[in-house]
Parts: C-alpha cells; sequence; structure tokens
C-alpha cells in the first residue's frame, strides 16, 4: 500500500513495486483539480508493469473518518498488510489544521481494534 501514490516517488514506487509482481494499493484522495486522477494512474501502471493486480482506493489522510473508513474497508479485503509506503504529505509554510483540527505537519494516528495500529503520516515513516 503507497498513500500519495498517484504522482512523483508514490508513483515510482507503486511502478516498481507492479513491476516485481507485487499487489499494490494506490491510497489517495480522489481525483483533485490540479491533481492526477488516481483511476488513470492505476491503468498506467498496468500497462507499464503488465501488472493487473494495482488498485485505487480513496484515502484522504488529512480527514480521520476517511482514514477509519479506508481502515476498515482493507481489513474487510486483505488479511496482512506487508508493505506500507507513507508517502502522502503536505508542505505548509505555517500551521494548518485539517478539519479534525490535527495539525497538517505532524502526524495523524489511527488506534484500531481488534488488529495493529496503523499511523499515518505526512512527515513519513513513523
Amino acid at each position: 500500500m503507497i498513500t500519495g501514490a498517484n504522482t512523483g516517488m508514490g508513483y515510482e514506487t507503486a511502478l516498481e513495486l507492479a513491476r516485481r509482481g507485487c499487489r499494490v494499493y494506490i491510497a489517495c484522495r480522489a481525483k483533485v483539480e490540479g491533481e492526477t486522477d488516481p483511476t488513470e494512474t492505476v491503468r498506467k501502471i498496468r500497462r507499464l508493469s503488465g501488472n493487473d493486480n494495482v488498485h485505487f482506493r480513496k484515502l484522504d489522510v488529512s480527514l480521520l473518518g476517511s482514514v477509519q473508513e479506508f481502515a476498515e474497508m482493507f481489513q474487510k479485503e486483505e488479511d496482512k498488510l506487508d508493505i506500507l509506503v507513507n508517502n502522502a504529505g503536505v508542505c505548509a509554510p505555517s500551521l494548518v489544521y485539517t478539519v479534525c483540527t490535527v495539525i497538517m505537519s505532524f502526524f495523524i494516528c489511527l488506534c484500531l481494534t481488534p488488529g495493529p495500529t496503523i499511523y499515518y503520516s505526512t512527515l513519513g515513516i513513523i
């Protein structure tokens, strides 16, 4: 699973993992003006890698409800998560808060029961 994999390093990581035969989940926001459409990204990665096991799942790490919904959906679809690449991020010149009043440049933590604690970070892997 790679957050923010519709462009940049996340895209390149997703493409390489797909080329190596991995099942890849691109977890990012749905199409936002000015951003690459994640469904187009999935089609491109499938074509370039020859791997049809590449999937898009909507996730907005700035909204705790979205994180909770995503985590619950993922646990229903998969038995385990082998690799998590925390790539989604934001670079803000000053303090910016999500609608959930979490500082964007810090991190969002979601504790799930039963199961592991999953950390989503806008700074990198925690």
